[in-house]
C-alpha cells in the first residue's frame, strides 16, 4: 500500500470512529459548527442550485444546506463508509445525495455555485492539496463560493500540546499563506478572512473563496438592504430545527436515544 493510500485508510478509519460523536453534535449542538454555519449562510450565493459539501460526516450540514436552500441539489463527499451509511440513513433525499471516497479531478460532473468545507481543509494532507485544487476547479461554476473554516495554526498548537488525543491523524497548520496558494490553484479570490472565538481567543478561522468578477452593489436599495440584513441577523436559524426535532430525527431513522 502507498503512503497516499495508507495516510487515507488511517484517516477513514479515525473518521468511522467518530460516529457516536458526530450525532451528539448534531443532536446537542456545536458551538464551532454553529458559528461556521452564520459564515455559510452570511457569504452562501443569493439562490444556489448545486451544493457540493466537501468532508460532510454524518451529514449534518449537508441536511440543513437541503433545507435552507430546498431548491438546490446537494451533493455530500466524505472517505468514511461508517459515517456515509449514517448520513444516507438520516439524510438521503432525490436533492440530498451522499457519495464515498475523495474529490478527485473527472469524480464530480457539472457545476457548483456553493461549497463547504467545514473542519476539513486542515485534514487534506499537503502533497494532496493540489489534486483536492484541481478538482474543485474543475466543478466551480461561474460567480462560484468555497466557505471554509479551521482550528488557527494557535489552536493546534495548543492542542498539539495539551490535547494530543484531539489531534487527527492529518491535521495540518492552515496559514493565510496557503489559503491564497488555495485561491490560486482555484482560479478564485480569497475575498474573506476572519479569526473567531470558539472555545479560546481566535481559536477558529473563516475563510470565502470567490469566482466573481467586477464589482457590483449589494443592493439597489441600500436602506431597505440593511433593515433585511439586520432582520436576518435576528432572528434564529429554523434550518437545523430544535434539539428536540434532531433527537427525534436520529431516534426514528437510526433507533439511537440522544434525548
Amino acid at each position: 500500500m502507498s503512503g497516499v493510500a495508507e495516510s487515507l485508510a488511517a484517516r477513514a478509519s479515525f473518521y468511522d470512529s467518530r460516529l457516536e460523536r458526530q450525532l451528539e453534535d448534531f443532536v446537542a449542538g456545536n458551538p464551532r459548527i454553529e458559528r461556521a454555519w452564520q459564515t455559510v449562510e452570511r457569504f452562501a450565493p443569493r439562490q444556489p442550485t448545486r451544493i457540493l459539501e466537501v468532508g460532510c460526516g454524518i451529514g449534518g450540514i449537508s441536511w440543513r444546506l437541503s433545507r435552507r436552500w430546498p431548491q438546490a441539489d446537494v451533493v455530500g463527499l466524505d472517505v468514511s463508509h461508517e459515517l456515509l451509511r449514517t448520513a444516507t440513513a438520516l439524510f438521503a433525499s432525490p436533492r440530498l445525495v451522499f457519495a464515498d471516497g475523495q474529490l478527485l479531478p473527472g469524480r464530480l460532473v457539472g457545476q457548483f455555485d456553493l461549497v463547504v468545507l467545514m473542519d476539513v481543509y486542515e485534514h487534506i494532507a499537503q502533497g494532496e492539496r493540489e489534486q483536492l485544487h484541481g478538482a474543485l476547479a474543475e466543478v466551480l461554476g461561474e460567480g462560484a463560493r468555497i466557505v471554509l473554516s479551521a482550528p488557527t495554526p494557535r489552536h493546534l498548537d495548543w492542542l498539539r500540546a495539551n490535547h494530543p488525543e484531539e489531534v487527527q491523524p492529518v491535521d495540518e497548520s492552515i496559514s493565510v499563506d496557503a489559503l491564497l496558494v488555495f485561491a490560486a490553484e482555484t482560479a478564485t479570490e480569497l475575498c474573506y478572512y476572519r479569526e473567531i472565538n470558539v472555545w479560546h481567543e481566535r481559536d477558529y478561522l473563516h475563510a470565502v473563496l470567490s469566482r466573481q468578477r467586477g464589482f457590483a452593489p449589494a443592493d439597489p436599495d441600500t436602506a431597505s438592504f440593511r433593515a433585511r440584513a439586520r432582520r436576518r441577523w435576528s432572528r434564529p436559524s429554523s434550518v437545523a430545527g430544535t434539539r428536540k426535532e434532531r433527537a427525534a430525527l436520529v431516534r426514528e431513522r437510526l433507533g439511537r436515544q440522544f434525548d
